[in-house]
């Protein structure tokens, strides 16, 4: 029985074209995949691009329940933290911002941020959460200048007594 050569190539032909498919298929896939892994998912106020916002509130490192009571100000809105756990390093914020008046009573607290945190930036007073008692934490962030304040709750500096007690305030009304 004669080969018909024309058939084999032909079949030839088509598994390469078939291969060659599939490779291109499954590369497109990892690029795709590469691609969705390179982007970071922001929550609550907008894209990692608008680098200025200002967060405060109570945190606790060994609680039970909902141990962060944080807000953050960012384009003009106000959002309720969405975590549980306090976690320095990645914290998140509901997409759903809070009304107009929560925003005003919490953008005070952002503008009358006193010069002596805007003076010693990143710093940290006391012992926070060394005995359960928690932390203030406050960030002020303006592009790539990023100030965080963890203060201990029984040694707040007599300096910024009056703003910390505004905070309680604030905070009290917010919830």
């Amino acid at each position: 029985m004669p080969i018909n050569y024309r058939k084999s190539a032909i079949y030839s032909i088509k598994e390469k074209t078939f291969r060659y498919t599939i490779m291109r298929i499954i590369l497109s896939i990892i690029m795709l995949s590469i691609l969705f892994a390179a982007c970071k998912k922001t929550s609550g106020g907008g894209t990692t691009s608008n680098n200025n916002f200002f967060i405060f509130g109570y945190a606790y490192d060994e609680c039970l329940g909902d141990c962060s009571h944080l807000y953050k100000i960012q384009n003009g809105k106000l959002y309720a933290d969405s975590m549980l756990v306090y976690n320095p390093d990645a914290l998140l914020f509901s997409d759903t911002s809070l009304n107009g008046y929560k925003f005003a009573l919490a953008n005070a607290l952002q503008n009358d941020l006193p010069a002596f945190l805007k003076n010693k930036p990143n710093v940290s007073y006391g012992s926070p959460d060394c005995h359960d008692q928690g932390r203030i934490y406050l960030n002020y962030t303006q592009g790539d200048m990023v100030s965080v304040w963890t203060i201990d709750p029984d040694s707040i500096p007599s300096s910024i007594t009056a703003y910390i007690a505004q905070l309680d305030t604030v905070l009290n009304k917010l919830q």
